[in-house]
């Protein structure tokens, strides 16, 4: 190993991470799905809910505890919200927004888990009414699958949602295990944490009509939970008896007294393999022992494994962590892939505690891409010592979760999932001789005799078309993907004698009319020839012949009227290559990181990221969880990018580098479906200057993106969405607690105390006084108040893109500055900034002239069409509706 290796490898050793300060930002995100929740609904006024009870997201969190207290409330909201609002999202329920909400709750107490396992020293704020909050807080979330609770699923939402609860479930269980293990017992609210899992056990035992339901849909889920449940249960029992005896013990030596300290820690030693199955048997349910679904290893990665309860201790331990950027050209060095292998998936490296027998927990290694069928050899290397060997896998697609290779190994430092593509080697005479694989046997490569050499050593490789990425190409790029329409597998040669032309036969299925022309594709590494079809000869059940040489073949299908319209060489050339996989089409990002403590203004963190086109708009999402915000305009133009290529960033402008950091640091390399990114502080030396980066591709320092911008604008981002500072949460833990809901209470309290809570507007009034004997000028400012209601606002703001929101704030006279910072706190939903801008517009109190100011709005924004819908309702006297928006021009709804 390098030494520049062995630093990397050491700095992984000895990374943490602040995941206080990730889970921080997690809530955060949360509070913000929440709110789009209720937008989504047509709820305005549940939106302003949540967003006032939202109060202990203000202040950061500095202990463990802190975290659960805030996932807690959250949970607490929303299973109030969910049984307040019952009656209305039986015909309108979001399930896609709502189960999102539950894999995030999920991931957020599954980093509160890793750390209560990874750093049991962690020490709690000595608050124990917040650990015990949590518990009452999320056990009524816990049991939204009970009767009367689900019944605004549909029956085939049920497997949707009962795959998010085979993670939140086990997860929350998880987070009860390592609150026992760890140090400080008497602040971790164990009473609390036996109850949840005795009224667990309850429900799973006596099963209602929806788990029964559940149960014929899912047959795996009631067995997988109830092995945890017991599970928990065991251990607790178990842990109270080790304790009493502890404590009536009267041997007063030092060491006892140290044994008697010592914090409650559980240890996978080699005996254990031998005593589990034994000592949870009466316990577990065999049926479910080869079903287990598979729990996720550590947050930051998608790694799963399957296990027994009993077992899962042993693997929680060990952090399976996505490979840091400056070891992977050392670990692909190290794997040695041949030219016919490729990785399809990140790069994962074990940290942290490992155990000399693994026996019973089986790995499931993600991959980067979907596969139709398994044509191809997939396989798992894994790495021990400096030495990466194949495992035999198992191809896996389980619980909604993505595709997986499984393997079990007894000890594992590392593995990844490598591709092997069909290649064959054959000595050829002068006699000449086919080649042919058993991918496909119709794909021939005929070598003629009477050649010179007397052997030459030819080599054909197959290049699989990769149907499941080509389409998400299309379907996210389609200005860039419009030339070609289909294409064969390609046949590369090498080491043909090059006197005469080889024969080569592809099969290719297309249906040949007047608006498909097919031509021949000819390339090598830097070089392509686009030819017509006169030189193809069609065979019986379309095998074409076409005459070639050394380097790559492919027929491909275009549209004549397109490509004859301004479209070049390099334009295929670059369909093609990413249609046959063997290159990625990515966008360069850039992000800053938000400064939730304490805003400095002469330091900043940024981030560099490089990802896929087609994934843009879902690392952009990944990114606002942990706190990033993306510079505007700073995406880079289309680049074409392959395995392993690498990215150097300069920069320059009034900004100093940090000089501890090496040169080599600031390289990225890249690998396909990873989480590419660059991660580095900046000291600002100039508040009035602007910096500048330069991204270089590593081969040839070819310029692939440049970006400046201001430090100023750099310095308004990280201030206008830094949370606003509160008094510490010790004074509100008791406050805020009672402002908050459990689903048990009756409806009509819960009404009442939502009311008191909610802004007070006089839309209530105006609906109670419609009844009532008024003259015409109070029946328009009843209308007025009407139109003006929160859910007339919803709607409204939903007809309406980012772009007319905007312009509409400013026709209605707010500030152009307050406006983007709504739009920068709200980037990742459209409707809802457009909705908070209508309602920081119309105001706590509503006048009735704002209705007439609205339609005036409208109109200088060029939605005549919204106008006079807002109009003819203000005739009927009523609030907007969803069917009043059904007749909207089409054009409109095209350009939103």
């Amino acid at each position: 190993m390098s030494s520049g290796a062995r630093r990397a490898s050491t700095q992984l050793e000895s990374m943490k991470g602040n995941d206080l300060l990730i889970c921080q930002r997690r809530l955060e995100y949360l509070g913000q799905r929440l709110q789009d929740l209720a937008v989504e609904i047509g709820d305005g006024q549940g939106a302003v809910w949540f967003k006032q009870n939202l109060w202990f997201l203000n202040k950061p969190a500095e202990f463990i505890d802190d975290v659960l207290f805030g996932v807690g409330k959250i949970c607490n909201h929303l299973s109030s919200y969910l049984h307040f609002k019952k009656q209305k999202i039986h015909t309108n329920f979001p399930l896609t927004t709502f189960v999102g909400i539950l894999y995030d709750i999920s991931d957020t107490l599954s980093i509160a888990r890793d750390i209560l396992l990874q750093h049991p020293e962690e020490k709690l704020s000595v608050k124990q009414s917040q650990i015990e909050l949590f518990w009452k807080d999320c056990t009524p979330f816990l049991f939204i699958f009970e009767e009367k609770k689900c019944s605004f699923l549909r029956s085939e939402q049920v497997p949707t949602f009962l795959y998010a609860l085979m993670d939140l479930v086990p997860t929350t269980i998880q987070v009860g295990l390592g609150l026992y293990c760890s140090s400080e017992p008497r602040f971790r609210g164990l009473d609390c944490f036996m109850e949840t899992c005795l009224r667990l056990s309850k429900v799973l035992v006596d099963q209602g009509e929806f788990l029964t339901l559940a149960d014929k849909m899912e047959p795996v889920l009631i067995p997988f939970l109830r092995q945890w449940v017991l599970y928990a249960l065991e251990v607790l029992q178990n842990g109270v008896k080790t304790r009493m005896t502890r404590t009536e013990s009267k041997e007063n030596s030092n060491d006892n007294n140290q044994e008697r300290q010592r914090p409650k820690t559980w240890s996978a030693s080699s005996h254990e393999d031998q005593d589990d199955s034994e000592e949870y048997k009466t316990n577990s349910d065999s049926d479910a022992e080869k079903c287990l679904g598979p729990i996720k290893v550590y947050h930051s990665s998608r790694v799963r494994a399957t296990c027994l309860p009993s077992r899962w201790l042993k693997v929680a331990r060990t952090r399976m962590v996505c490979c840091p950027n400056e070891l992977r050209k050392h670990c692909l060095e190290e794997a040695g892939l041949k030219e016919n292998q490729k990785l399809v998936s990140n790069i994962y490296l074990a940290t942290g505690p490992q155990h000399s027998s693994c026996k019973g927990i089986k790995l499931h290694c993600p991959l980067i891409k979907k596969y139709e069928d398994l044509s191809l050899r997939l396989f798992v290397k894994v790495k021990k010592g400096d030495v990466w060997r194949t495992a035999q896998t198992k191809w896996e697609q389980l619980y909604d979760k993505g595709q997986f290779l499984t393997f079990e190994e007894e000890f594992v430092e590392g593995f990844m999932a490598v591709e092997e593509i069909p290649m064959v080697v054959k000595e050829i005479g002068p006699k000449g001789g086919r080649l042919s694989t058993e991918y496909d046997k119709r794909i021939e490569a005929e070598i003629p005799n009477g050649v010179k050499r007397d052997i030459s050593t030819v080599k054909m490789m197959i290049q699989p078309v990769d149907r499941p990425r080509e389409q998400l190409y299309r379907e996210s790029c389609p200005d860039v993907f419009h030339c070609i329409k289909s294409t064969s597998n390609a046949v590369e040669i090498d080491g043909a004698p090059s006197e005469r032309d080889i024969a080569i036969k592809i099969p290719f299925d297309i249906l040949k009319d007047s608006h498909t022309k097919i031509l021949v594709l000819k390339y090598t590494n830097d070089h392509i020839e686009v030819r017509d079809a006169s030189s193809l000869e069609r065979g019986d059940g379309n095998l074409y012949t076409i005459p070639s040489r050394n380097g790559g073949t492919v027929l491909a299908t275009v549209d004549p009227d397109v490509y004859g319209q301004n479209t070049s060489d390099s334009d295929i050339k670059r369909e093609m290559e990413v249609i046959l996989g063997k290159k990625q089409l990515c966008k360069l990002l850039i992000f800053v990181e938000l400064q939730h403590d304490k805003l400095d203004f002469d330091n900043c963190v940024f981030q560099i990221v490089c990802a896929e086109k087609y994934r843009v708009d879902e690392v952009i999402k990944e990114k606002s969880k942990s706190g990033l915000v993306e510079i505007p305009k700073s995406q880079s133009s289309d680049r074409l990018l392959k395995q392993a290529d690498d990215i150097k960033l300069e920069m320059k402008g009034s900004i100093q580098m940090d000089d501890d950091i090496p040169k080599e640091a600031y390289t990225l390399t890249y690998l396909e479906g990873s989480d590419n990114y660059l991660r580095f502080p900046v000291k600002l030396l100039d508040r009035n200057g602007r910096i500048t980066f330069v991204l270089r591709h590593g081969k040839d320092d070819s310029i692939l993106h440049t970006f400046f911008c201001p430090i100023a604008t750099i310095l308004e981002l990280m201030s206008n969405t830094r949370p606003k500072s509160s008094s510490s949460r010790d004074s509100e833990a008791s406050e805020g607690h009672d402002e908050v809901f459990l689903v048990d209470q009756d409806e009509s309290e819960l009404q009442r105390s939502l009311t008191e809570i909610s802004i007070s507007s006089s839309t209530e009034s105006a609906s109670q006084s419609s009844g009532q004997s008024v003259n015409q000028r109070d029946v328009e400012n009843e209308a007025a108040l009407k139109i003006l209601a929160r859910n007339s606002i919803v709607l409204l703001a939903k007809q309406m893109s980012g772009e007319e929101g905007h312009l509409l704030g400013v026709v209605l006279g707010m500030k152009p500055e307050r406006i983007n910072q709504i739009y920068k706190m709200y980037r990742h939903s459209g409707s809802l900034a457009n909705f908070y801008i209508l309602y920081e517009w119309r105001g706590r109190r509503v006048h009735p002239d704002q209705a007439s100011q609205l339609v005036s709005g409208l109109q200088d924004i060029d939605r005549a069409d919204l106008a006079t819908i807002v109009t003819n309702v203000l005739k009927k006297n009523r609030t907007l509706s969803s069917t009043d928006f059904e007749t909207e021009n089409p054009k409109r709804k095209a350009r939103r």
